[in-house]
């Protein structure tokens, strides 16, 4: 019991509070946890306007808004002024506010902003909302934005579109700064030039003519409410993957107008129950997918960095700013392009390549249509029976080849194909390969020997067998046919022959470095091997380039550069570059005339004899390389020069009757026996004044006597023969050659 009462006087006396320890009462324990809230509080505003300040230290500048320049769509026109191609990082053709059909902006403002023209920025309740939805979204569940149209247009010119707190603050704190800056109207026609409707179509603009075929102006309330629904998700609400959903978006669009008073009722019914189509396929440019159209834009970029040189000094960095400003820049990109003509050109190359096709016996026939199925086929190739086929060429990959048409006059080239198939072989073999030219780099040749005053036209070349030893190699020269007439051989002759030891000869008495210096003046900028075989045309040249050259004999003697792009201006009209000719003369007009008419006894007499059936002048040079791995034929009459090259290009050989006369001349007939090409006047070819023209001798090319066979030659003054030819003698062809 004792026990029990010491127990019990411990413990009350545990529980009496020493005289000076204070009791808290309960109004005081509510004005410490007050205190304690406010401090709590107060730090926290601090904390947070810490955390603004923070996030909005280095606010981007509005003038990037203020000064909007929209990406556009660079165009290329053809010579007749129509767009033949267009290329964009983002479809976008701005419009402006004014022009926008005012049930368009009511669609679009009711689906992403209903009180956009009442708020100043921001809509507190909007933001709210996204953040509890968020706060409970599923996992994987997209975040909910809340963001208005004016938040829309600072995200996409001045943030980046990462769902971060701090991006949100920067958002929110410019975009009041843009509504203090910026009209209502302004912003809308920021935000309806600049959104995503999916397809790479951007703006209100671009997205009517690629899911109506039509201007954002003719779009009528049912166009402009599914127009409006896109944005929400343009790929789900795409009216050209799904017309149910597009269908139930465009419900929503319109009760959203309904609700805000901008249609009624009866308007309502009406529009919700009108028919949905599927948009048309939008048509592309005519040639979008073409060698023309993307020679263009290789050169386009060359000549924007090439512009750029004395502002940006890094390369990539000037090589990138070229790029932006041409796939976003809206630049005008005027062109000397044939549209017709090189959509012909493209169709012939194509067909020609496809109708080469093996026989039984591996040999290839051009097939005619026009010939009737009973008249026996003459092979016109011929290939080795192991290599592999496919359904409409002998060879994987198949048979390629380019052609080029252009003035000579005024170097504008009108068409210009570099294989059978864009969207399949993109690569352009008229500017971007090099290939042996084969004899069709003769006409260089004997325009460096006229140029000598060693040689005319009507001197004796010996045709026959012999060897060119150098640096301990022997090697022997020897014709396409494998055959020598070892006799002596005017070089007129000669070249409509295509004979190679001629060739030879000449170059070996000249040196292939004057070949060299009379082929870059021609334009030949490829590297050339100074070998005696240059002669034949083993050094690899580009299409174009010879094409161009041949297009100098036909321009009596003056050169410039061939032009793909006439002009290119800017998004505001003005003038970043603009083709300048540049004719120079380069060869003599007795020289270029003389060498024309060369070229035009190869097709009178040589190995263009097929050309005749076009029956107007016409001057040209086949062209075959070493196992006829190559065929050239490059002609010309007064108004066009063009140049064809067929081949592989892992330069298989085509086969014994692939020559320039077989496989590339051909098209050629083709290309000139139908419109427009068979259109141009008939015109000979003009004639130098600064010539003397002579009657010679076959045989000696020397003068020929009266009343006897003659050929009538042109000469350069002072190089005509000073004798007459003998009877029964030839003289000796020394007394030919002039010294230079």
């Amino acid at each position: 019991m004792m026990q029990t009462g010491q127990d019990d006087l411990s413990s009350a006396g545990r529980n009496i509070k020493h005289p000076t320890q204070e009791i808290k009462t309960p109004q005081k324990r509510r004005l410490w946890w007050l205190w304690y809230l406010l401090g709590l509080s107060a730090l926290s505003a601090l904390g947070l306007l810490a955390f603004v300040w923070w996030a909005c230290r280095d606010l981007p500048d509005l003038s990037k808004i203020q000064n909007y320049q929209p990406w556009g769509i660079t165009r290329i026109f053809d010579r007749d002024g129509h767009v033949v191609a267009e290329f964009a990082d983002q479809r976008r053709t701005p419009i402006l506010y004014k022009e926008m059909p005012r049930h368009l902006v009511d669609a679009i403002v009711a689906a992403e902003d209903a009180d956009f023209f009442k708020h100043k920025g921001l809509d507190y309740l909007g933001i709210l909302r996204a953040f509890w939805k968020n706060l409970w979204r599923k996992r994987g569940a997209p975040k909910q934005g809340g963001s208005t149209i004016t938040q829309q247009v600072v995200k996409t010119f001045l943030l980046t579109p990462d769902q971060f707190y701090t991006r949100k603050i920067r958002e929110a704190v410019l975009a009041r700064q843009l509504e203090q800056n910026l009209k209502k109207e302004e912003i809308l026609y920021l935000y309806l030039n600049q959104i995503d409707f999916g397809r790479n179509c951007h703006g209100v603009e671009e997205a009517a003519r690629y899911y109506f075929g039509k201007s954002a102006r003719q779009l009528n309330l049912s166009e402009s409410a599914i127009l409006a629904g896109i944005p929400k998700n343009p790929e789900r609400y795409n009216p050209a993957r799904s017309i149910r959903l597009t269908r139930r978006r465009r419900r929503y669009v319109l009760r959203m107008l309904l609700r805000n008073n901008k249609i009624d009722l009866e308007t309502f019914d009406k529009t919700n129950s009108s028919e949905i189509l599927p948009p048309p396929p939008p048509k592309a440019p005519p040639l979008q997918e073409d060698y023309y159209t993307d020679e263009v834009r290789r050169r386009a970029l060359q000549r924007l960095q090439a512009k750029l040189v004395d502002t940006i000094k890094d390369p990539e960095t000037r090589k990138q700013r070229a790029r932006d400003l041409f796939y976003r820049g809206a630049l005008r990109i005027e062109t000397p392009l044939d549209t017709k003509l090189q959509q012909r050109t493209q169709r012939l190359l194509t067909q020609h390549l496809q109708h080469l096709r093996p026989t039984a016996k591996s040999k290839f026939f051009f097939e005619d249509k026009n010939t009737p199925t009973t008249a026996p086929k003459k092979p016109i190739l011929e290939i080795k029976p192991t290599l592999p086929e496919k359904s409409d060429s002998p060879y994987k990959p198949p048979l390629q080849g380019a052609v080029i048409l252009l003035e000579p006059h005024t170097r504008l080239v009108r068409a210009l194909v570099g294989g059978r198939d864009f969207r399949t072989a993109p690569f352009n073999r008229a500017t971007q390969a090099r290939r042996p030219p084969g004899s069709a780099f003769k006409p260089i040749l004997y325009t460096a020997a006229i140029e000598s005053r060693q040689y005319t036209a009507a001197s004796l070349v010996n045709d026959a067998y012999f060897a060119v030893i150098r640096d301990g190699k022997r090697w022997v020269p020897q014709n396409n046919s494998r055959r020598y007439s070892n006799q002596q051989v005017r070089l007129r002759e000669a070249l409509a022959q295509s004979l190679n030891t001629v060739a030879v000869r000449v170059i070996d008495a000249l040196t292939p470095n004057r070949v060299i210096e009379t082929a870059q003046r021609l334009g030949i900028q490829a590297p050339l091997e100074p070998r005696l075989p240059l002669a034949l045309g083993a050094s690899a040249v580009q299409p174009l380039a010879l094409t161009n050259a041949y297009a100098t004999f036909a321009a009596q003697g003056v050169f410039d550069d061939p032009a793909m792009i006439e002009r290119i201006l800017d998004a505001q009209g003005k003038t970043i570059f603009q083709r300048l000719p540049n004719p120079r003369g380069v060869i003599s007009p007795a020289v270029a005339y003389i060498m024309t008419s060369m070229l035009e006894d190869v097709v009178k007499i040589g190995t263009a004899r097929a050309a005749l059936q076009l029956k107007r002048p016409i001057a040209g040079k086949t062209g075959t390389t070493n196992q006829n791995r190559d065929a050239w034929f490059i002609g010309y009459t007064p108004q066009m020069c063009a140049g064809i090259w067929i081949g592989f290009d892992k330069r298989h050989t085509i086969g014994d009757f692939g020559t320039g006369s077989r496989a590339a001349l051909p098209l050629f007939i083709k290309m000139f026996s139908t419109p427009p090409l068979q259109q141009e006047p008939i015109q000979p070819f003009p004639v130098s004044e600064d010539l003397l023209f002579a009657n010679i001798d076959p045989k000696s090319g020397n003068l020929a006597q009266p009343h006897r066979p003659f050929l009538r030659e042109a000469f350069l003054p002072g190089t005509q023969p000073r004798r007459y030819a003998s009877f029964g003698n030839v003289l000796n062809p020394d007394d030919f050659f002039r010294n230079p």
